[in-house]
């Protein structure tokens, strides 16, 4: 577990590294972005300052979820996986009310903030197709956090009580295999969205590494057990 924790990290520190060559490579090319207004606004890098403080604190949040289901569950006596992913997805509803707004106006990436109202506006607008779309995304993502969830306590007994021999998976390793989801992330962007199209051969061979890197972090994890 270990092991395949370290290779996960190093993963994604490549991942970072090839995403700043790539950047650098393409900025050129960047088009500016579009406000609520439909005018444009230019692009603001946000302040390392800045981009630290998120991912120390996004990684703190994101850490403490995994200890925290396991505590709902409690070895079987708590909260089912169904249970759970009832309360974690209502969690989302209520936490996005306060997140949504405070995202547009002081985005993450550094854009000047927009006003709220203005944006939420043009939500009745937006063409029924992206609204489909999103609905379809969070069909996929729901379908793939309630099997994570349920992988997490996979058993193969077929009678109580259950002993630790009879453990296929614990919540510990199914949270590692899924922080690895970013394989996906990286062929989506190779072959819909053409993201690395242009890119110099050093980013492609950064590309193939990440990949395996990964695919060797999801193996030790899954021999843990």
């Amino acid at each position: 577990m270990f092991s395949g924790l370290g290779i996960a990290f190093l993963a994604v520190v490549t991942a970072a590294v090839m995403h700043s060559i790539k950047d650098k490579e393409k900025e050129v090319d960047e088009p500016l972005t579009a406000d609520a207004e439909g005018g444009e606004t230019t692009k603001k890098d946000a302040s390392m300052a800045r981009k630290l403080t998120i991912c120390l604190v996004g990684g703190v949040f994101m850490g403490c979820w995994n200890p925290l289901v396991a505590l709902a569950e409690d070895n079987g006596s708590g909260l089912s996986p169904y249970g759970e992913f009832v309360i974690y997805t209502f969690a989302v509803v209520i936490s996005s009310a306060v997140l949504i707004p405070l995202i547009i106006a002081f985005p993450m990436e550094g854009f000047k903030g927009e006003a709220v109202g203005a944006v939420l506006g043009l939500y009745t607008k937006t063409p029924l197709v992206c609204h489909i779309y999103a609905l379809l995304g969070g069909f996929v993502w729901s379908i793939g956090t309630l099997t994570n969830a349920m992988a997490g306590v996979a058993t193969k007994c077929t009678s109580q009580p259950c002993s630790s021999a009879d453990v296929v998976m614990n919540s510990a390793t199914s949270f590692a295999i899924g922080q690895c989801a970013n394989v996906a992330a990286i062929f989506w962007g190779l072959i819909l969205w053409g993201e690395f199209n242009g890119t110099s051969g050093k980013v492609k061979a950064l590309v193939a590494l990440v990949v395996l890197l990964y695919v060797g972090a999801i193996t030790l994890c899954t021999l843990a057990n």
